[in-house]
């Protein structure tokens, strides 16, 4: 019986996304509405919903191309890359990949690289927070004695991201933020950038070489001890990371 409603619920599933046009036939009309026409109605509604979603998580690129373009474009990404979580929230992960494949944008090179960077705004923004009073307590207690700076660890916070981008988009994103669009070139250029929230502010800054190491290396918690003796600017990056609230310092017993 499972097998039997899994098969029709993905038979449905591939009607919605208008890729087995043979499905309605299996389903009895009404006298006012054909079934394949019920199909196509909630197919639409379906189409929309997640398009309106997409447009949601990427409005830099939706403002960049057009509100037309941008559904047609959706609706491609859609059909090749059906749905398959529960939440649309997490839905447009591979949205970066899908654009270098789609002919359309091949003149707007920077794209994938703009999709990348508000699929991490997307993620920071809805990752976890963490305590705001927690770093003050572990240095209180480390400047106390009662806890050993040898068993002190720092790790980036949930809500943030280390990206390296083909082209600096990151001007973009900040032009959309302010509402403040003027022209820029996005001519290729390395860039290394952060993303981190705290409360409900996402803030974005270039990263300079060792930036970026220290970062990268944050995404797992590190011995306070080991990055001390691993990174010549530490005291800098470690002040940083504590006045932006971009780290966390955790102590182990």
């Amino acid at each position: 019986m499972k097998n039997d409603i899994f098969a029709l619920q993905t038979e449905f599933l591939a009607a919605v996304f208008e890729e087995d046009d043979q499905f309605s036939q299996r389903l009895n009309s009404t006298h006012n509405l054909p079934a394949a026409l019920s199909i196509k109605i909630y197919s639409g509604s379906v189409l929309a919903n997640v398009m309106k979603a997409l447009g949601e998580i990427f409005p830099v690129c939706k403002s960049l191309v057009g509100d037309a373009f941008f559904e047609a474009m959706a609706e491609s990404y859609i059909k090749s890359h059906r749905p398959t979580k529960d939440r649309l929230d997490d839905y447009g992960e591979s949205f970066s990949l899908f654009l270098p494949t789609f002919a359309p944008v091949q003149s707007l090179p920077y794209l994938p690289d703009m999709a990348t960077l508000e699929w991490q705004v997307h993620q920071v923004f809805h990752a976890k927070d963490v305590a705001p009073d927690n770093n003050a307590v572990v240095l209180q207690k480390m400047e106390s004695g009662e806890v050993d700076p040898l068993s002190i660890s720092l790790v980036n916070i949930p809500g943030l991201a280390v990206l390296s981008l083909a082209y600096p988009v990151q001007k973009l994103l900040e032009m959309y933020w302010l509402d403040d669009w003027q022209e820029v070139a996005m001519d290729l250029e390395d860039t290394q950038l952060l993303l981190w929230r705290n409360g409900v502010n996402i803030h974005s800054q270039v990263l300079t070489e060792e930036a970026y190491r220290w970062h990268s290396q944050l995404n797992k918690p590190l011995a306070l001890w080991s990055l001390q003796e691993n990174f010549e600017g530490f005291n800098d990056l470690f002040a940083t990371g504590l006045q932006q609230g971009s780290i966390e310092m955790l102590a182990t017993s």
